[in-house]
């Protein structure tokens, strides 16, 4: 029995049915010819390999095991050699199968094999001359809508495909989006650093110094050093503030204060 899209038609599986965009093939076809089972296998150019696609009851693949260019099974053999088969008689069946009868066709289309339409039947009536000859009265318009519904399948594939490259593309723009405000941001903060911290540091640090050493006077000097003092604090409070903002006490980094500017 067949089963899972992408499978060989060697490979065997416990459904009965697949319902698949290629499903409605298989009803068009049962309106017409009865059948027991019926597998549908579209043949992948790209990989050379048969691909079941759609399926109705217990599908049993004849010759499974058999090898062959598109894979294994009487399938595969069909669509090597590129001629339908037709098995009525019970010796021609594997020993143990339920079928009685099997029918395999290729589907043409454009020149070409896009597929394998296989049908099997418990009687070894069930399928004769005539299922066959209406199959392919029939296969030239099996082949357009198979050929219709793959057209469909591979838009989707390709629209799948260009969704997922967008959202890679999306993901990677944001990522340099980040990297580029990381780096405005550690621009800023060595700026910030270099041309306002650390010169206001000395600054504080000095008048402090001075203050200390006027310590117990009075006068106009010491209260324009005290005027520094209080200003520049208020500057290196606004300049901590900004340092903070862009994550550098994260970083380890101490704020600014007259009492380490000595050590600068």
């Amino acid at each position: 029995m067949m089963n899972a899209r992408n499978s060989g038609p060697n490979q065997t599986g416990g459904e009965k049915e697949k319902i698949t965009p290629y499903s409605s093939i298989l009803d068009f076809v049962q309106r017409i010819i009865k059948y027991d089972y019926a597998a549908l296998y579209r043949l992948d150019e790209k990989r050379q390999q048969l691909e079941l696609v759609a399926q109705k009851g217990e599908c049993r693949e004849l010759l499974d095991g058999l090898k062959f260019r598109f894979g294994e099974g009487l399938s595969a053999w069909v669509a090597e050699w590129k001629k339908p088969i037709l098995l009525t008689r019970k010796k021609d069946i594997p020993q143990g199968s339920p079928l009685g009868s099997f029918l395999s066709l290729p589907l043409w289309y454009g020149g070409r094999i896009i597929g394998i339409l296989s049908l099997a039947h418990r009687s070894s009536n069930g399928l004769g001359i005539r299922e066959q000859k209406l199959c392919k009265l029939l296969s030239e318009r099996i082949a357009t809508l198979m050929e219709r519904i793959n057209f469909l399948q591979d838009l989707k594939e390709s629209y799948l495909t260009l969704y997922r490259s967008v959202k890679d593309f999306e993901l990677f723009y944001e990522r340099m989006l980040k990297r580029e405000k990381l780096a405005q941001e550690r621009q800023f903060d060595a700026a910030l650093k270099s041309k306002i911290r650390n010169p206001l540091s000395v600054i504080l640090g000095n008048a402090e110094i001075l203050l200390n050493e006027l310590d117990g006077e009075k006068g106009e000097l010491k209260k324009r050093l005290e005027a520094i003092i209080a200003e520049g604090q208020k500057i290196a409070q606004v300049a901590n503030q900004e340092l903070e903002t862009f994550g550098a006490c994260e970083t380890g980094e101490s704020k600014i204060s007259a009492s380490n500017a000595e050590n600068l």
